[in-house]
């Protein structure tokens, strides 16, 4: 499956330093976020829940990782609240024309929020925010259900497709 930022130029937390190129090899399936910054005056108590919930899955090893999109007016206002208040996971760099492709095409129109999605793109979940400030730590177990539920659908349609085609379901394509 085809990492929808593949190749995109991405940032760990040790403040832009090394830029981290998407594998297009990649064999780990890695389920996404995109986390759009949070603006002076909104409610800026998400991101230590966010963090604590990512600290304690990339303890447990699992596939998973955080892409913070900013939308603060400037550089320096970016740069300073990712590094102050974020976990070490990964940034667009500010003023990343990804940035506003993914904020249409997750229709993102107020922050923080929280979407869910595979490594594909394709959406788990764009409660994302709720769902960690609810339930915490079990949202993870969840949208991992989502993700073989969504996984099995796909390889069905796949099986379908492919008998309709004459092939039988246990011959690759």
């Amino acid at each position: 499956m085809e990492n929808f930022l593949k190749n995109s130029v991405l940032h760990k937390k040790e403040y832009y330093t090394e830029p981290l190129l998407i594998d297009e090899d990649a064999e780990e399936e890695v389920e996404d976020i995109a986390h759009p910054g949070e603006v002076p005056g909104q409610d800026t108590k998400f991101t230590p829940l966010l963090k604590d919930l990512y600290d304690e899955i990339q303890r447990r090893k699992a596939a998973f990782e955080v892409i913070f999109i900013s939308f603060d007016k400037t550089k320096e206002d970016m740069e300073q609240y990712f590094v102050e208040m974020h976990g070490d996971w990964l940034a667009l760099p500010f003023g990343d024309p990804l940035i506003e492709k993914l904020k249409s095409q997750y229709d993102i129109s107020s922050v923080p929020k929280l979407v869910v999605v595979r490594d594909d793109g394709e959406v788990l979940t764009m409660k994302g925010r709720k769902e960690v400030q609810d339930k915490g730590i079990i949202c993870y177990r969840n949208w991992q259900n989502l993700l073989a539920s969504k996984s099995t659908k796909k390889s069905e349609c796949q099986e379908e497709t492919d008998t309709d085609k004459g092939v039988p379901p246990d011959m690759e394509s």
